[in-house]
């Protein structure tokens, strides 16, 4: 997050940022709380289903690949950053 920045404002900034598209409308899944090495962390997860600006490309080099996949898809991948991604995508496709 950015000073004074709100989590569904960053969601936002991000995904034009690193994506290329502008999204309006996210849907907000369970926070993810991780204890980071200095500190506790909380990843806010937003799920977008519609946005402006064509097919999301990789704008820069802070990832090396962007593919699709299904939710039951998502929940199988291995590895993953984090194992509580895993939860994220089962509140998904319950939505």
């Amino acid at each position: 997050l950015e000073t004074n920045e709100t989590p569904l404002e960053a969601a936002r900034r991000e995904m034009s940022e690193e994506l290329g598209v502008v999204v309006n409308e996210l849907t907000q899944l369970g926070p993810i709380h991780f204890s980071g090495a200095t500190e506790p962390i909380i990843f806010h997860m937003f799920a977008a289903f519609e946005w402006l600006g064509g097919e999301p490309f990789l704008k820069n080099h802070e990832h090396s690949k962007l593919a699709w996949f299904s939710f039951g898809e998502s929940r199988l991948l291995q590895p993953l950053a984090l194992e509580e991604y895993r939860l994220s995508f089962l509140e998904l496709e319950l939505l």
